[in-house]
């Protein structure tokens, strides 16, 4: 297969894969071609116009599937990307301290019975 015809074969192929969050690694591998060729052919510009118009399709059918989920976690997540303001994500904050909010108290063992104590880990 020549070049070129290679490229207008595999270019829908390519742009659909890459428009669905797969590595270029991945797509290489599954189409035969080289990475190199790929960034390549993602600088052309009919190439990201399909790339931006698969990616616009596959957006709206992930929202439509959200949107048909009957669990309220997919509305949810939906609702915290589209309306951030309005319903922010919810926020995680991990403390570790020791017994009594002290320092975190570890021991090394170093074989033959010798150990270490270290403070807080922060």
């Amino acid at each position: 297969m020549a070049r070129n015809t290679k490229y207008e074969a595999l270019k829908e192929i390519v742009a659909e894969a890459l428009a669905r969050g797969k590595p270029v690694q991945r797509i290489a591998a599954m189409v035969g071609v080289a990475e190199d060729s790929i960034y390549r052919w993602l600088k052309k510009p009919e190439i990201k116009t399909l790339l931006a118009k698969k990616r616009d399709a596959y957006r709206e059918k992930l929202i439509g599937a959200i949107e048909v989920d009957a669990s309220w976690q997919s509305k949810a997540w939906l609702a915290e990307r589209l309306f951030r303001e309005e319903f922010p994500p919810p926020t995680q904050k991990q403390e570790h301290a020791g017994p009594g909010g002290g320092p975190v108290i570890f021991k090394c063992e170093f074989g033959h019975g010798q150990a270490e104590e270290n403070g807080r880990a922060e």
